[in-house]
Protein backbone atom coordinates (compact mmCIF):
# COMPACT_ATOMS: atom_id res chain seq x y z
CA UNK A 1 0.00 0.00 0.00
CA UNK A 2 2.87 2.24 1.05
CA UNK A 3 4.91 1.56 -2.14
CA UNK A 4 1.81 1.99 -3.95
CA UNK A 5 0.89 5.63 -2.68
CA UNK A 6 4.65 6.69 -3.70
CA UNK A 7 4.26 5.00 -7.25
CA UNK A 8 1.15 7.17 -7.53
CA UNK A 9 3.09 10.39 -6.19
CA UNK A 10 5.67 9.90 -8.52
CA UNK A 11 3.23 9.40 -11.30
CA UNK A 12 1.46 12.27 -10.77
CA UNK A 13 4.76 14.68 -10.44
CA UNK A 14 6.29 13.65 -13.60
CA UNK A 15 2.83 13.95 -15.28
CA UNK A 16 2.84 17.28 -13.71
CA UNK A 17 6.58 18.48 -15.03
CA UNK A 18 5.02 16.44 -18.55
CA UNK A 19 2.72 19.23 -18.44
CA UNK A 20 4.37 22.23 -17.75
CA UNK A 21 6.82 21.10 -20.23
CA UNK A 22 4.42 21.02 -23.03
CA UNK A 23 2.38 24.04 -21.93
CA UNK A 24 5.87 25.81 -22.15
CA UNK A 25 6.60 24.53 -25.37
CA UNK A 26 3.48 25.35 -27.15
CA UNK A 27 3.47 28.90 -26.06
CA UNK A 28 6.78 29.36 -27.24
CA UNK A 29 6.00 27.65 -30.90
CA UNK A 30 2.68 29.69 -30.97
CA UNK A 31 4.84 32.75 -30.03
CA UNK A 32 7.71 32.23 -32.37
CA UNK A 33 5.21 31.41 -34.87
CA UNK A 34 3.37 34.48 -34.43
CA UNK A 35 6.56 36.90 -34.29
CA UNK A 36 8.15 35.17 -37.50
CA UNK A 37 7.55 38.01 -40.07
CA UNK A 38 9.00 40.75 -37.58
CA UNK A 39 11.96 38.31 -35.78
CA UNK A 40 14.49 39.41 -38.70
CA UNK A 41 13.41 42.56 -38.35
CA UNK A 42 14.60 43.17 -34.67
CA UNK A 43 17.43 41.66 -35.04
CA UNK A 44 18.32 43.77 -37.80
CA UNK A 45 17.61 47.04 -35.87
CA UNK A 46 19.46 45.97 -32.84
CA UNK A 47 22.39 44.49 -34.47
CA UNK A 48 22.93 48.13 -36.27
CA UNK A 49 22.40 50.01 -33.38
CA UNK A 50 25.09 48.30 -31.51
CA UNK A 51 27.15 48.35 -34.45
CA UNK A 52 26.70 51.98 -34.85
CA UNK A 53 28.01 52.35 -31.50
CA UNK A 54 31.01 50.75 -31.66
CA UNK A 55 31.97 52.24 -34.87
CA UNK A 56 29.54 55.20 -34.99
CA UNK A 57 30.64 56.78 -31.71
CA UNK A 58 34.41 55.52 -32.05
CA UNK A 59 34.53 58.07 -34.93
CA UNK A 60 33.34 61.24 -32.79
CA UNK A 61 36.45 60.52 -30.39
CA UNK A 62 39.44 62.46 -31.77
CA UNK A 63 41.91 59.73 -30.29
CA UNK A 64 40.93 56.67 -29.11
CA UNK A 65 42.76 54.65 -26.81
CA UNK A 66 42.38 51.43 -25.41
CA UNK A 67 40.18 52.51 -22.69
CA UNK A 68 37.62 54.36 -24.91
CA UNK A 69 37.59 51.13 -27.06
CA UNK A 70 36.66 48.60 -24.26
CA UNK A 71 34.36 50.72 -23.30
CA UNK A 72 32.70 50.96 -26.71
CA UNK A 73 33.09 47.22 -26.97
CA UNK A 74 31.83 45.66 -23.80
CA UNK A 75 28.92 48.69 -24.06
CA UNK A 76 27.26 47.28 -26.97
CA UNK A 77 26.34 44.84 -25.49
CA UNK A 78 24.81 46.38 -22.75
CA UNK A 79 23.04 48.63 -25.30
CA UNK A 80 21.23 45.95 -26.55
CA UNK A 81 20.17 43.87 -23.92
CA UNK A 82 18.44 47.59 -22.42
CA UNK A 83 17.08 48.04 -26.30
CA UNK A 84 15.44 44.63 -26.33
CA UNK A 85 14.14 45.19 -22.59
CA UNK A 86 12.83 48.35 -22.47
CA UNK A 87 12.62 49.49 -25.80
CA UNK A 88 11.38 46.87 -28.12
CA UNK A 89 9.35 44.99 -25.46
CA UNK A 90 7.54 47.38 -24.04
CA UNK A 91 6.51 48.43 -27.65
CA UNK A 92 5.93 44.86 -29.08
CA UNK A 93 3.39 44.58 -25.22
CA UNK A 94 2.04 47.80 -25.71
CA UNK A 95 0.62 46.32 -29.77
CA UNK A 96 -0.63 43.10 -28.31
CA UNK A 97 -2.41 45.30 -25.46
CA UNK A 98 -4.28 47.31 -28.36
CA UNK A 99 -5.18 44.03 -30.54
CA UNK A 100 -5.97 42.09 -28.01
CA UNK A 101 -4.03 39.33 -28.51
CA UNK A 102 -2.75 39.77 -24.62
CA UNK A 103 -5.82 39.26 -23.61
CA UNK A 104 -6.62 35.85 -25.27
CA UNK A 105 -3.65 34.83 -24.55
CA UNK A 106 -4.19 34.95 -20.31
CA UNK A 107 -7.85 33.57 -21.65
CA UNK A 108 -6.23 30.23 -22.27
CA UNK A 109 -6.02 27.65 -19.98
CA UNK A 110 -2.48 27.73 -19.35
CA UNK A 111 -0.85 29.22 -16.24
CA UNK A 112 -0.11 33.06 -16.68
CA UNK A 113 3.35 32.56 -15.22
CA UNK A 114 4.52 30.41 -18.29
CA UNK A 115 3.62 33.39 -20.95
CA UNK A 116 6.13 35.56 -19.38
CA UNK A 117 8.59 33.11 -19.31
CA UNK A 118 7.80 32.57 -22.68
CA UNK A 119 8.33 35.92 -24.14
CA UNK A 120 11.08 36.44 -21.59
CA UNK A 121 13.77 33.80 -23.32
CA UNK A 122 11.79 34.64 -26.73
CA UNK A 123 13.06 38.23 -26.57
CA UNK A 124 16.72 37.08 -25.01
CA UNK A 125 17.09 35.39 -28.12
CA UNK A 126 16.14 38.34 -30.38
CA UNK A 127 19.08 39.80 -28.96
CA UNK A 128 21.90 36.91 -28.81
CA UNK A 129 22.36 37.70 -33.11
CA UNK A 130 22.84 41.08 -32.25
CA UNK A 131 25.50 40.67 -29.78
CA UNK A 132 27.53 38.04 -31.21
CA UNK A 133 27.64 40.09 -34.33
CA UNK A 134 28.41 43.56 -32.52
CA UNK A 135 31.06 41.95 -30.82
CA UNK A 136 32.93 40.31 -33.62
CA UNK A 137 32.69 43.77 -35.52
CA UNK A 138 34.24 45.97 -32.66
CA UNK A 139 36.84 43.14 -32.14
CA UNK A 140 38.24 42.84 -35.81
CA UNK A 141 38.03 46.78 -35.82
CA UNK A 142 39.75 47.70 -32.58
CA UNK A 143 41.54 44.72 -33.07
CA UNK A 144 41.03 43.51 -29.28
CA UNK A 145 40.69 40.28 -27.38
CA UNK A 146 37.94 39.35 -25.32
CA UNK A 147 37.56 36.48 -23.29
CA UNK A 148 34.12 34.45 -22.81
CA UNK A 149 33.35 32.27 -19.94
CA UNK A 150 30.12 30.82 -17.90
CA UNK A 151 30.27 33.81 -16.06
CA UNK A 152 30.00 35.67 -19.26
CA UNK A 153 26.64 33.35 -20.14
CA UNK A 154 25.42 33.94 -16.46
CA UNK A 155 26.06 37.98 -16.55
CA UNK A 156 24.60 38.54 -20.15
CA UNK A 157 21.39 36.08 -19.07
CA UNK A 158 21.19 38.38 -15.69
CA UNK A 159 21.11 41.56 -17.67
CA UNK A 160 19.42 40.35 -20.05
CA UNK A 161 16.69 39.22 -18.60
CA UNK A 162 16.45 42.17 -15.43
CA UNK A 163 16.15 44.42 -18.72
CA UNK A 164 13.04 42.00 -19.95
CA UNK A 165 11.32 42.31 -16.83
CA UNK A 166 11.83 46.14 -16.10
CA UNK A 167 9.95 46.35 -19.71
CA UNK A 168 7.43 44.17 -18.63
CA UNK A 169 6.73 45.52 -15.61
CA UNK A 170 6.41 48.91 -17.26
CA UNK A 171 4.15 47.59 -20.13
CA UNK A 172 1.83 46.21 -18.19
CA UNK A 173 1.27 48.52 -15.22
CA UNK A 174 0.55 51.83 -17.56
CA UNK A 175 -1.28 52.40 -20.48
CA UNK A 176 -0.04 51.42 -23.89
CA UNK A 177 0.09 54.70 -25.32
CA UNK A 178 2.22 55.72 -22.09
CA UNK A 179 4.58 52.58 -21.83
CA UNK A 180 5.28 53.19 -26.10
CA UNK A 181 6.09 57.06 -25.19
CA UNK A 182 8.17 56.20 -22.02
CA UNK A 183 10.27 53.66 -23.97
CA UNK A 184 10.97 55.77 -27.24
CA UNK A 185 12.35 58.30 -23.88
CA UNK A 186 14.63 55.36 -22.30
CA UNK A 187 16.46 54.80 -25.38
CA UNK A 188 18.29 58.51 -25.20
CA UNK A 189 18.80 58.24 -22.14
CA UNK A 190 20.46 55.05 -22.31
CA UNK A 191 22.52 55.74 -25.37
CA UNK A 192 23.56 59.45 -24.23
CA UNK A 193 23.06 59.42 -20.58
CA UNK A 194 23.87 56.45 -18.99
CA UNK A 195 27.37 54.79 -17.80
CA UNK A 196 27.34 52.34 -20.37
CA UNK A 197 29.91 53.37 -23.43
CA UNK A 198 31.73 55.77 -20.84
CA UNK A 199 32.85 55.83 -17.41
CA UNK A 200 30.14 57.06 -15.00
CA UNK A 201 32.64 60.19 -13.73
CA UNK A 202 31.87 61.58 -16.64
CA UNK A 203 28.43 62.85 -16.06
CA UNK A 204 27.20 65.54 -13.24
CA UNK A 205 26.84 64.69 -9.71
CA UNK A 206 23.23 64.59 -9.95
CA UNK A 207 23.19 62.29 -12.64
CA UNK A 208 25.53 59.73 -10.98
CA UNK A 209 23.33 59.66 -7.97
CA UNK A 210 20.05 58.71 -9.69
CA UNK A 211 22.55 56.06 -11.42
CA UNK A 212 23.47 54.66 -8.42
CA UNK A 213 19.82 53.85 -7.89
CA UNK A 214 18.90 52.31 -11.02
CA UNK A 215 20.19 49.14 -12.38
CA UNK A 216 22.17 50.48 -15.67
CA UNK A 217 25.50 51.49 -14.40
CA UNK A 218 25.90 47.65 -12.46
CA UNK A 219 24.29 46.23 -15.46
CA UNK A 220 27.11 47.72 -17.94
CA UNK A 221 29.79 47.19 -15.31
CA UNK A 222 28.67 43.10 -14.77
CA UNK A 223 29.16 42.84 -18.60
CA UNK A 224 32.45 44.88 -19.11
CA UNK A 225 33.90 42.80 -16.40
CA UNK A 226 32.65 39.22 -17.61
CA UNK A 227 34.16 39.67 -21.42
CA UNK A 228 37.25 42.24 -20.43
CA UNK A 229 37.88 40.63 -16.43
CA UNK A 230 41.77 42.40 -16.74
CA UNK A 231 40.81 45.20 -17.45
CA UNK A 232 37.20 45.81 -15.43
CA UNK A 233 35.91 44.22 -12.52
CA UNK A 234 32.09 44.15 -10.95
CA UNK A 235 31.49 43.98 -7.24
CA UNK A 236 29.36 41.84 -5.66
CA UNK A 237 27.00 44.70 -4.69
CA UNK A 238 26.49 44.94 -8.60
CA UNK A 239 25.42 41.83 -9.12
CA UNK A 240 23.13 41.63 -6.03
CA UNK A 241 21.38 45.29 -7.44
CA UNK A 242 20.61 43.95 -10.46
CA UNK A 243 19.28 40.78 -9.06
CA UNK A 244 16.94 42.64 -6.79
CA UNK A 245 16.20 44.59 -9.53
CA UNK A 246 15.27 41.34 -11.61
CA UNK A 247 13.46 39.78 -8.89
CA UNK A 248 11.30 43.14 -7.92
CA UNK A 249 10.69 43.71 -11.92
CA UNK A 250 9.01 39.87 -11.85
CA UNK A 251 7.34 39.90 -8.89
CA UNK A 252 5.48 43.38 -9.84
CA UNK A 253 5.23 41.55 -13.47
CA UNK A 254 3.59 38.72 -11.96
CA UNK A 255 1.41 40.84 -10.05
CA UNK A 256 0.11 42.68 -13.06
CA UNK A 257 -0.86 39.93 -15.30
CA UNK A 258 -2.46 38.29 -12.12
CA UNK A 259 -4.79 40.72 -11.90
CA UNK A 260 -5.30 41.10 -15.45
CA UNK A 261 -9.47 39.77 -16.43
Amino acid sequence: MHVSCKMNRKQKGMNELQLVKNNFFYLFRWQMLRMKHVFPLYVIVQTLLAVGIVLGFSYLIPSIDNTATLYLTTGAPTVILLAIGLVFLPQGIAETRLDGTLTYMLSLPIRRLYYVLVESVIWFIIALPGIIIALFVAMLHFDIRLSFSFISLFAFSLVGLTAIGIGYTISLWLQPTVAELISQVLIFGILLFSPVNFPKERLPEWLQLVHDILPIQYMAEIIRASIAEEQFSATFSSYMIVIIWFVVSFILCYIAISRRT
